[in-house]
């Protein structure tokens, strides 16, 4: 949990010493179009979410150098993954992938985006600190609690 890069949201305590003090926006549409609040754009921006990912959290930062073999494998894995569906699609068809394959993916994917996405915004679900979440687990499976010493 200490290097979980996927989604930690910042907290702004975190930040306190070199962020200015909190005011609120002048007006209310300074920073976005008008239509950012039309229930379309709403629409279209879940469908994105959900399709391609991200959103205004996601990790952009680049890899560091002991990560590097590990992005460039993951790459190789893309592009074998790309290079066997290109090949499935022309032995059985574009329909047989997208129902096999393409459909079942962004259904799967869709359920992870949205399920990080309410675990991550809705103020009623409990987060907890790295050393809290351990405590609390410790508690929770007694004696059948392992430690890992090394991160995934």
């Amino acid at each position: 949990m200490h290097k979980d890069t996927v989604h930690v949201p910042r907290t702004r305590s975190r930040f306190r010493s070199t962020l200015p003090p909190y005011t609120p926006p002048s007006t209310p549409h300074h920073d976005h179009p008008i239509w950012a609040d039309a229930s379309i754009s709403d629409f279209v921006n879940i469908i994105k979410m959900l399709t391609v990912g991200g959103g205004p959290t996601s990790s952009t930062k680049s890899p560091a150098n002991a990560q590097t073999v590990h992005v460039v494998i993951s790459d190789i894995g893309v592009l074998t993954t790309s290079a066997l569906l290109l090949y499935a699609a022309c032995n059985f068809g574009l329909s047989t992938v997208a129902k096999v394959y393409w459909i079942p993916y962004m259904v799967v994917n869709a359920w992870l985006v949205l399920i990080t996405f309410l675990q991550h915004t809705d103020a009623r679900v409990m987060r907890f600190r790295a050393q809290e979440a351990t405590k609390s687990i410790k508690n929770v499976l007694g004696k059948y609690y392992l430690q890992e010493s090394e991160s995934v």
